[in-house]
Protein backbone atom coordinates (compact mmCIF):
# COMPACT_ATOMS: atom_id res chain seq x y z
CA UNK A 1 0.00 0.00 0.00
CA UNK A 2 1.66 3.01 -1.05
CA UNK A 3 -0.24 6.31 0.58
CA UNK A 4 2.43 9.60 0.90
CA UNK A 5 1.93 11.24 3.71
CA UNK A 6 -0.57 14.37 2.92
CA UNK A 7 -2.53 11.47 1.35
CA UNK A 8 -2.53 9.09 4.22
CA UNK A 9 -2.96 12.56 6.26
CA UNK A 10 -6.36 13.14 4.34
CA UNK A 11 -7.31 9.22 4.76
CA UNK A 12 -6.62 9.89 8.72
CA UNK A 13 -8.97 12.55 8.92
CA UNK A 14 -11.76 11.39 6.19
CA UNK A 15 -11.89 8.15 8.34
CA UNK A 16 -13.01 9.75 11.68
CA UNK A 17 -9.77 8.40 13.01
CA UNK A 18 -8.43 12.01 14.01
CA UNK A 19 -9.27 15.28 14.02
CA UNK A 20 -7.78 17.34 11.06
CA UNK A 21 -6.04 19.46 13.64
CA UNK A 22 -4.40 16.42 15.69
CA UNK A 23 -3.39 14.24 12.70
CA UNK A 24 -1.39 17.67 11.40
CA UNK A 25 0.07 17.50 14.81
CA UNK A 26 1.26 13.70 13.73
CA UNK A 27 2.01 14.81 10.14
CA UNK A 28 4.93 17.28 11.84
CA UNK A 29 5.90 14.92 14.03
CA UNK A 30 6.80 11.95 11.55
CA UNK A 31 8.65 14.81 9.24
CA UNK A 32 10.69 16.21 12.03
CA UNK A 33 12.04 12.69 12.22
CA UNK A 34 11.76 11.83 8.39
CA UNK A 35 9.44 8.87 8.97
CA UNK A 36 6.34 7.87 7.31
CA UNK A 37 3.32 8.88 9.10
CA UNK A 38 1.62 5.21 8.57
CA UNK A 39 4.61 3.78 10.53
CA UNK A 40 4.84 6.74 12.46
CA UNK A 41 1.86 6.41 14.73
CA UNK A 42 1.67 2.61 14.52
CA UNK A 43 4.88 2.13 16.01
CA UNK A 44 3.91 4.90 18.96
CA UNK A 45 0.53 3.70 19.18
CA UNK A 46 -1.32 7.24 18.43
CA UNK A 47 -3.93 5.08 16.72
CA UNK A 48 -5.51 1.67 17.62
CA UNK A 49 -3.65 -0.65 15.24
CA UNK A 50 -7.00 -2.81 14.92
CA UNK A 51 -9.33 0.35 14.08
CA UNK A 52 -6.84 1.73 11.82
CA UNK A 53 -6.30 -2.07 10.30
CA UNK A 54 -10.10 -1.83 9.48
CA UNK A 55 -10.26 1.31 7.83
CA UNK A 56 -7.48 0.42 5.60
CA UNK A 57 -9.10 -2.95 4.71
CA UNK A 58 -12.51 -1.06 3.98
CA UNK A 59 -10.76 1.41 2.02
CA UNK A 60 -8.99 -1.85 -0.52
CA UNK A 61 -12.62 -3.39 -0.61
CA UNK A 62 -11.22 -6.61 1.94
CA UNK A 63 -10.85 -7.47 4.99
CA UNK A 64 -8.92 -6.93 7.41
CA UNK A 65 -6.21 -9.56 9.52
CA UNK A 66 -4.48 -9.54 12.86
CA UNK A 67 -2.38 -12.11 11.67
CA UNK A 68 -2.56 -13.78 15.08
CA UNK A 69 -0.34 -16.89 16.00
CA UNK A 70 -2.84 -19.60 16.12
CA UNK A 71 -4.07 -18.11 12.59
CA UNK A 72 -0.84 -18.70 10.72
CA UNK A 73 0.12 -22.17 9.16
CA UNK A 74 3.84 -22.29 8.50
CA UNK A 75 3.05 -25.27 6.05
CA UNK A 76 0.79 -22.88 4.00
CA UNK A 77 3.50 -19.93 4.16
CA UNK A 78 6.42 -21.95 2.78
CA UNK A 79 4.16 -22.58 -0.25
CA UNK A 80 5.79 -18.71 -1.35
CA UNK A 81 9.30 -18.37 -1.42
CA UNK A 82 10.84 -16.35 0.94
CA UNK A 83 12.23 -13.66 -1.56
CA UNK A 84 8.97 -13.19 -2.71
CA UNK A 85 7.10 -12.61 0.74
CA UNK A 86 10.05 -10.24 1.43
CA UNK A 87 10.18 -7.82 -1.87
CA UNK A 88 6.26 -7.83 -1.82
CA UNK A 89 5.08 -7.57 2.25
CA UNK A 90 3.08 -10.27 1.67
CA UNK A 91 2.27 -13.58 3.01
CA UNK A 92 -0.01 -16.89 2.53
CA UNK A 93 -1.05 -17.68 5.70
CA UNK A 94 -3.89 -20.21 6.23
CA UNK A 95 -5.68 -22.87 4.34
CA UNK A 96 -9.49 -23.33 4.48
CA UNK A 97 -10.73 -26.71 2.72
CA UNK A 98 -10.40 -24.99 -0.62
CA UNK A 99 -9.40 -21.18 0.14
CA UNK A 100 -5.76 -20.16 0.04
CA UNK A 101 -6.03 -16.76 2.79
CA UNK A 102 -3.30 -14.13 1.46
CA UNK A 103 -2.44 -11.43 4.11
CA UNK A 104 -1.11 -8.34 1.65
CA UNK A 105 0.25 -4.79 2.99
CA UNK A 106 -0.87 -3.88 -0.22
CA UNK A 107 -4.26 -6.22 -1.22
CA UNK A 108 -4.14 -4.02 -4.95
CA UNK A 109 -0.78 -5.71 -5.67
CA UNK A 110 -1.85 -7.61 -8.03
CA UNK A 111 1.82 -9.04 -9.35
CA UNK A 112 2.12 -10.23 -6.29
CA UNK A 113 -1.46 -11.59 -6.23
CA UNK A 114 -0.86 -13.90 -9.99
CA UNK A 115 3.16 -15.02 -8.12
CA UNK A 116 1.47 -16.06 -5.23
CA UNK A 117 -0.92 -17.79 -7.29
CA UNK A 118 1.16 -19.32 -9.44
CA UNK A 119 4.01 -20.67 -6.73
CA UNK A 120 0.73 -22.17 -4.72
CA UNK A 121 -0.62 -24.24 -7.57
CA UNK A 122 2.83 -25.72 -8.09
CA UNK A 123 2.64 -27.73 -5.15
CA UNK A 124 2.14 -31.14 -5.36
CA UNK A 125 -0.72 -31.02 -1.91
CA UNK A 126 -2.46 -28.46 -3.88
CA UNK A 127 -5.91 -29.75 -6.11
CA UNK A 128 -5.63 -27.04 -8.80
CA UNK A 129 -9.34 -27.86 -9.84
CA UNK A 130 -10.84 -26.34 -6.59
CA UNK A 131 -8.40 -23.87 -5.94
CA UNK A 132 -9.49 -20.27 -4.53
CA UNK A 133 -7.80 -17.17 -2.78
CA UNK A 134 -9.07 -14.66 0.01
CA UNK A 135 -7.33 -11.26 -0.14
CA UNK A 136 -6.62 -10.03 3.41
CA UNK A 137 -5.19 -6.68 4.61
CA UNK A 138 -2.51 -6.62 7.00
CA UNK A 139 -0.40 -4.33 8.83
CA UNK A 140 3.24 -4.48 7.49
CA UNK A 141 4.99 -4.68 10.66
CA UNK A 142 2.96 -8.05 11.38
CA UNK A 143 3.73 -9.36 7.93
CA UNK A 144 7.28 -8.43 8.12
CA UNK A 145 7.49 -9.78 11.71
CA UNK A 146 5.74 -13.43 10.60
CA UNK A 147 8.04 -13.48 7.88
CA UNK A 148 11.53 -12.95 9.74
CA UNK A 149 10.25 -16.08 12.19
CA UNK A 150 8.69 -18.97 10.05
CA UNK A 151 11.43 -18.67 7.28
CA UNK A 152 15.11 -18.83 7.98
CA UNK A 153 17.23 -16.29 6.15
CA UNK A 154 18.70 -17.43 3.26
CA UNK A 155 22.01 -17.09 5.04
CA UNK A 156 21.27 -19.90 7.55
CA UNK A 157 19.65 -21.78 5.08
CA UNK A 158 22.73 -22.03 2.54
CA UNK A 159 25.30 -21.88 5.40
CA UNK A 160 23.27 -25.54 6.59
CA UNK A 161 23.22 -26.68 3.31
CA UNK A 162 27.19 -26.16 3.36
CA UNK A 163 27.65 -27.95 6.47
CA UNK A 164 25.39 -31.04 4.97
CA UNK A 165 27.65 -31.65 2.13
CA UNK A 166 30.21 -31.06 4.21
CA UNK A 167 29.38 -33.98 6.51
CA UNK A 168 28.21 -35.96 3.28
CA UNK A 169 31.66 -35.77 2.45
CA UNK A 170 33.49 -37.11 5.90
CA UNK A 171 33.73 -35.70 9.32
CA UNK A 172 37.32 -35.09 8.65
CA UNK A 173 36.70 -33.03 5.49
CA UNK A 174 37.67 -29.18 5.40
CA UNK A 175 35.81 -26.55 3.46
CA UNK A 176 38.53 -25.89 0.42
CA UNK A 177 38.26 -29.43 0.30
CA UNK A 178 34.51 -30.14 -0.27
CA UNK A 179 33.73 -30.06 -4.49
CA UNK A 180 32.66 -26.46 -5.48
CA UNK A 181 30.10 -27.90 -8.05
CA UNK A 182 28.01 -29.21 -5.33
CA UNK A 183 27.89 -26.01 -3.39
CA UNK A 184 26.79 -24.06 -6.89
CA UNK A 185 24.44 -26.91 -7.45
CA UNK A 186 22.91 -26.10 -3.94
CA UNK A 187 22.99 -22.07 -4.36
CA UNK A 188 21.33 -22.36 -8.13
CA UNK A 189 18.87 -25.01 -6.84
CA UNK A 190 17.88 -22.76 -4.09
CA UNK A 191 18.18 -19.83 -6.18
CA UNK A 192 15.25 -21.50 -9.03
CA UNK A 193 13.31 -22.28 -5.87
CA UNK A 194 12.62 -18.55 -4.64
CA UNK A 195 12.57 -17.71 -7.90
CA UNK A 196 15.52 -15.67 -7.69
CA UNK A 197 16.29 -13.89 -11.39
CA UNK A 198 19.61 -13.75 -10.66
CA UNK A 199 22.30 -14.89 -8.02
CA UNK A 200 25.05 -12.64 -6.60
CA UNK A 201 28.57 -13.93 -5.32
CA UNK A 202 30.52 -11.49 -3.29
CA UNK A 203 34.14 -12.62 -1.99
CA UNK A 204 35.51 -11.75 1.64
Amino acid sequence: MKLTNTKFLDFLVESGLVEEEQASRYLTRAENEDANLYEYVLTNGLIDRDNLGQKLAEKNDVEYEQLSDNKVDSEVIKMIPEVLAQKHNSIAFSKDGDVIKLALHNPKNDGFIEQAKRKIRQSDDIDNDQLEFEIYFSHKDKIRKIINTEYNSSNDQFSQMIEEIIQQEGEDANPEDVPIIRIVDELLNYAYENGASDVHVEPY
